[in-house]
């Protein structure tokens, strides 16, 4: 965390968005599986960059796409882009799975997640409109 990074104005021109990047790495294998570096093998760990935008303004998942696809995408090419909604919360494997649909079939244009709601064994059903 870097406190000040964000402002609100630059240049004096409203800022209309963050942007974060981040190169990590990661390397699972098929079944999937940590792989562990081995020593002097530059080749077991596939570098990952992941992107973060944070719109100044909620202007609905459409426009959050137009960023993505238009802005971001024409730029960068990149093979896959992964979209998660806010206050969504990923299973143990699902991006690894989504990543290997991709993988596994060239032909694949886009594909999307299961969604379910975490309930805590059911207690919050008691809410009407949780229920509903």
């Amino acid at each position: 965390y870097q406190d000040g990074v964000m402002k609100k104005q630059v240049d004096g021109k409203d800022t209309v968005a963050h942007i974060f990047e981040y190169t990590t790495q990661l390397s699972v294998d098929a079944k999937p599986q940590l792989v562990l570096p081995q020593e002097n093998d530059p080749l077991n760990l596939v570098p990952v960059q992941i992107i973060l935008v944070i719109k100044a303004k909620n202007q609905k998942k459409i426009n959050s796409h137009r960023w993505v696809f238009n802005a971001i995408g024409r730029m960068l090419e990149p093979e896959i882009c992964v979209m998660i909604d806010a206050g969504t919360r990923p299973g143990h494997k699902s991006i690894y799975r989504l990543w290997e649909a991709f993988y596994n079939n060239k032909n694949l244009g886009g594909c999307c997640g299961e969604i379910s709601a975490m309930l805590d064994g059911g207690k919050k059903l008691l809410n009407p409109l949780v229920a509903a």
